[in-house]
């Protein structure tokens, strides 16, 4: 099946540029026509995953995006929509898997979503886990290499139990420089870099 992302943390002003602020119905005005074109070649279109660290609260425009469709009488492309999930842990925390400002925050906009539709939309996280600080430096708020690994060994022993809408968690697996690009931003992120892997790659072989 052909699951497309369209477009990428709309509640996120550096994502988009000038001009801002760029609401929730502005943000549709781009998203719809490119969710009708996915729709037409077979495709199903992603609402994108916001921040949940964006310009304008991401729970919030979760519920107005779906609100907004509704009341436009959109339902054709919520029928074959599904939304990313931006689910990183924000900070350390003593149980990754049932925090629901990181990991978990995917239920919240899932509560959303069901007051307004009566049912869940699917779900991938498309990016998530503990965020090493900028420029790498590991250690910072207790977010080493060896806690990112336990977060995520213990997030993947979770996910069996999963909800049947989240149909998959995907944290930011590959860097940039392995692939040939030069965006050093989520390079310390990224399992797999140029020459090196971080703990959890090893972690979740066991």
């Amino acid at each position: 099946t052909a699951y497309f992302q369209v477009f990428n943390e709309p509640n996120l002003e550096d994502e988009w540029g000038a001009p801002a602020p760029h609401s929730t119905a502005r943000f549709l005005e781009y998203w719809i026509p490119a969710a009708e074109a996915v729709s037409r070649a077979g495709g199903y279109a992603g609402l994108p995953g916001p921040s949940p660290v964006g310009d304008y609260a991401d729970v919030r425009f979760v519920s107005e995006t779906v609100g907004l469709l509704l009341a436009w009488n959109r339902q054709d492309l919520l029928n074959r929509a599904w939304l990313a999930v931006h689910n990183y842990t924000l900070g350390a925390v003593a149980d990754c898997a049932a925090d629901e400002a990181g990991f978990g925050r995917y239920r919240r906009y899932n509560r959303e979503i069901v007051a307004a539709l009566g049912v869940s939309l699917p779900m991938i996280a498309t990016e998530g886990g503990p965020v090493p600080p900028p420029n790498g430096r590991w250690g910072v708020g207790g977010i080493t290499p060896e806690y990112h690994a336990a977060c995520l060994s213990a997030i993947y022993r979770w996910l069996p139990q999963r909800e049947a809408y989240l149909l998959a968690y995907a944290p930011w697996l590959l860097g940039n420089q392995v692939g040939g690009g030069h965006d050093p931003r989520w390079e310390a992120a990224a399992w797999f870099q140029a020459g090196h892997t971080l703990p959890v790659v090893e972690a979740l072989k066991r």
